[in-house]
């Protein structure tokens, strides 16, 4: 990628940058609009402008005229322009295409099949195809995307206000992982398994920081309460473990031991069979006792029914003196 013009359309005027074809110095006393040239830049390649006073009152439109790989390309956009920048290329004097490229990915490609927004066209006319990183570096699960035309643009363009950062931005963490993709990208070093194996990395490095604090905590717990060291511990676990192994044997012994002597209904049902037996003759001397009963009913009915008819037939006898 080359710069050969800038193009800073304003209320009044046109002013028009050209850039020599190694390095272009721009130098002046604050406040003369040098690093406006270096934001307007960034802002034609999809980055966003500071609006400023000046930018404010007086600029209509920038346009970058540059050579991305064998194609020469404008992208204009305009200080309304918020979503998109349009983007024509041609090579050779030949127009080849001019399209409105926006900045976030659209639903539809916008030219072949991997083409869906700002970004993916750059990479697209410099001959390029960018790699695929995952979103979520910590995470297996996180769909793969496609490296971003400003993550590589971070080397390209330090802003004023930060330029003692780190070159890597590793003060930044999402960004500091976003500039280590687009270095791999450089130097040719990244692959997916790359990719999965750095995933299962930072996995298992949280998994034992976790395990670390876990002991850091255990440890701190038993120096506090004075409860004895790791190896009291393991001690007296293993005196446990043996303990029960004895008892679990004994029980064991003991279940066999009654299975072969006894089973535990054996008492009960004899003590059933006792009782059965009990109930089976005091049901018997009670019907006994009852037939008595009746038996002295009938007789003391009959008795006393004898007796009236004793004391009917004495009276006619009866003599009066």
């Amino acid at each position: 990628m080359r710069l050969r013009e800038l193009l800073i359309t304003t209320r009044q005027t046109t002013e028009v940058l050209d850039f020599a074809p190694s390095v272009t110095f721009l130098y002046g006393p604050v406040g003369t609009g040098k690093s406006t040239v270096a934001r307007l830049i960034d802002y034609c390649l999809g980055g966003d402008l500071e609006r400023t006073p000046a930018i404010q009152q007086e600029f209509v439109a920038a346009q970058l005229v540059t050579e991305l790989g064998r194609y020469s390309c404008k992208l204009e956009r305009a200080s309304t322009d918020t979503q998109a920048v349009r983007v024509s290329w041609s090579r050779n004097g030949t127009a080849f295409g001019s399209i409105n490229a926006p900045l976030a990915a659209s639903e539809r490609p916008l030219v072949g099949e991997d083409v869906f927004n700002l970004s993916d066209l750059l990479f697209h006319l410099c001959g390029i195809t960018p790699i695929k990183v995952r979103q979520r570096t910590r995470d297996p699960d996180s769909p793969m995307i496609r490296l971003s035309f400003r993550d590589i643009w971070w080397y390209c363009y330090l802003d004023q206000t930060h330029l003692d950062s780190s070159f890597f931005r590793l003060e930044d963490p999402f960004r500091g992982r976003k500039s280590q993709d687009a270095m791999r990208f450089f130097t040719g070093l990244h692959s997916e398994r790359l990719s999965d194996l750095e995933t299962q990395l930072y996995q298992t490095i949280d998994k034992q920081q976790g395990k670390r604090e876990a002991v850091r905590q255990i440890r701190e717990f038993v120096a506090r309460f004075d409860l004895g060291s790791e190896l009291d511990y393991a001690s007296q676990v293993e005196n446990n473990s043996r303990m029960l192994s004895e008892a679990e044997a004994k029980r064991q012994q003991l279940e066999n031991e009654r299975a072969a002597r006894i089973h535990p209904t054996d008492s009960l049902r004899e003590l059933l069979r006792t009782m059965g037996s009990q109930i089976s003759e005091l049901v018997s001397a009670i019907e006994a006792t009852e037939d008595a009963i009746a038996e002295q009913r009938a007789l003391r009915a009959e008795l006393i029914t004898t007796k009236i008819k004793a004391d009917r037939a004495e009276k006619p006898g009866r003599t009066i003196e």
